[in-house]
């Protein structure tokens, strides 16, 4: 093989930069100087040979087009696309017998045939993305990978145009090929699973979205490893399968897919776990046993926890957080409703108004614990315990990994405990000027006002519902008034609401004394929360910076 020429080598280097220049640019929105910074990188382009250039050039000016696409410049996004299809287009007639050429192509014309849709310009998407398929075929294998971007895009596209039948034929080739490829564990083969799921979602053909949502889950669980990226895969194929399941009314089997997948992704060790699964899981299951009638204090305790993940994750104002707590509103008025209707008080079920019990920590002590951090439900589990028992005696660093996973899905106590662990073992290995003892004692600090905030939400939470389910039982009481308005003379005109204490609620000017009053026991875990709250001084940071 050849080895390539210095000149050529140069100018790639000098492309490269150019591109990165490019990118820092775009990053500012300035649109003029966006495209001055184009043509400078395009003439540094043409002193490579053909057909090089002509590749590079297109390549680069595609990748502009989505760029202004994802910004929301249409118009943009359509001029650099129309210039990379009409190079392309003149490199095949060049080179009419060289498969690279027809390669590119291809290639552009699916770019540009995803956005004619975006526009909402079907047919002329059509045309392009039946074009670019043409190409594909005439050069690879009828079984090569490389078929299927060609394949997927023809087949959305006839799928939104309502040609259900042609849209599964193109999809479905796609997915066997990338079977065959990579397993159907694969992120392209569950692209594709979700491409042919949606398409009949589209068309309310519920039974056939469920026929490949139920395929693709058959072939995960029987091909998925331990490994973390299956886990996690096999976690989204049962969620997949889960939801559809609930628009179908078969809620006993939803339910335990949602519940694997919660349990997967709370447990998963990969490096692209994102707690915000976690919390859509939660959620999902929650919906569930709404939706069937389950509803128990647990169904409480896993919205409490989507809130708060979701706050952690998207902030206070996102919609998911809105949504969240719009469905916890709605599933404690059931059951305060239920509990009206059946003659029982908070007390009957074991659980109060203003407290929820953890979902998933095991009581310690034998249980039957009140403490309001032994109501939280973002404690300690036994998983969580066994985690930290595995740790090294000595080993700081793996504290800090194993907080920074627990910090990321709001597991505050978890974090706090962790780094409070770590900042004593680099005291001991570096002395209290370390940079590691800096760092861990700067997200000890982060993770204790967490921690804090936590608490006092889920306080105030509790008791913005608590007076919300007083309010609904004098609504109840005045529709049983008579017609003037009043209440008949047989009955008491309802009381008003009386303010307890937990709606007065000042933060204790030390954690511990917060607790001095109460006879209820805590975890060893809680009491060394609560020591280190005490000794530690006032943080200000308000994010976590593990790194």
């Amino acid at each position: 093989m050849s080895e390539i020429p210095e000149e050529i080598k140069a100018i790639g280097a000098a492309i490269q930069q150019s591109k990165q220049e490019l990118q820092r640019i775009f990053a500012s929105g300035n649109v003029e100087a966006i495209k001055k910074k184009v043509e400078e990188v395009r003439e540094v382009i043409k002193r490579l040979p053909e057909p090089f250039r002509s590749i590079e050039t297109v390549q680069t000016l595609m990748n502009l087009s989505m760029a202004f696409l994802q910004t929301g410049r249409i118009q943009d996004a359509f001029e650099y696309s129309d210039d990379g299809a009409r190079i392309a287009e003149a490199l095949v007639e060049q080179l009419p017998d060289q498969p690279q050429p027809q390669d590119l192509l291809s290639g552009v014309l699916s770019a540009k045939a995803n956005l004619l849709l975006t526009v909402g310009k079907i047919d002329l998407a059509e045309e392009c993305a039946k074009r670019a398929y043409a190409l594909a075929e005439r050069i690879f294998n009828k079984n090569d990978v490389r078929l299927t971007k060609s394949l997927r895009n023809l087949g959305v596209i006839l799928g939104r145009k309502g040609e259900l039948a042609e849209g599964e034929k193109h999809l479905l080739r796609a997915y066997t090929i990338v079977c065959l490829a990579s397993g159907a564990q694969s992120p392209e083969a569950q692209m594709l699973t979700e491409d042919l799921v949606n398409m009949f979602l589209a068309k309310e053909d519920l039974e056939s979205a469920e026929k490949y949502a139920r395929s693709n889950f058959k072939k995960v669980s029987e091909l998925a490893t331990k490994s973390p990226r299956d886990e996690l895969i096999l976690a989204d194929s049962a969620s997949r399968l889960g939801s559809l399941l609930v628009k179908r009314g078969n809620f006993e089997e939803a339910e335990g897919l949602i519940a694997q997948a919660l349990s997967l992704r709370e447990n998963s060790q990969s490096d692209n776990f994102n707690p915000i699964g976690v919390a859509y899981s939660l959620a999902q299951l929650a919906g569930i046993q709404e939706e069937s009638g389950k509803i128990t204090a647990k169904t409480e305790e896993m919205l409490i926890r989507a809130v708060d993940i979701f706050a952690t994750a998207k902030g206070q104002q996102s919609p998911e957080v809105a949504n969240s707590l719009n469905q916890l509103r709605s599933v404690r008025m059931k059951r305060a409703a239920d509990r009206a209707k059946n003659g029982e008080t908070d007390a009957d079920d074991g659980t109060s108004t203003t407290r929820v019990v953890s979902e998933n920590r095991s009581v310690l002590n034998g249980g039957g614990d009140s403490s309001p951090l032994r109501s939280d439900p973002f404690g300690m589990t036994d998983l969580d315990r066994k985690k930290m028992a595995a740790l090294g005696a000595d080993d700081g660093e793996s504290r800090l990994m194993l907080a920074q996973a627990y910090f990321q899905s709001s597991k505050f106590l978890a974090a706090s405990i962790l780094l409070t662990e770590a900042h004593d073992l680099f005291v001991k290995q570096e002395g209290p000027g370390g940079e590691k003892t800096k760092m861990a004692k700067q997200n000890m600090m982060v993770s204790h006002m967490k921690r804090i905030d936590q608490l006092w939400l889920s306080a105030a939470r509790e008791e913005l519902m608590h007076l919300e389910d007083e309010l609904s039982k004098q609504t109840v009481s005045a529709s049983l008034t008579d017609d003037s308005g009043f209440a008949s003379d047989d009955e008491e005109p309802p009381q008003p609401v009386k303010k307890t204490a937990a709606s007065k609620l000042k933060a204790p000017a030390t954690a511990a004394a917060s607790h001095e009053n109460k006879k209820n026991k805590l975890t060893p875990e809680e009491e060394l929360f609560l020591r280190s709250l005490d000794a530690a001084p006032k943080a200000q940071a308000s994010t976590c910076v593990i790194s």
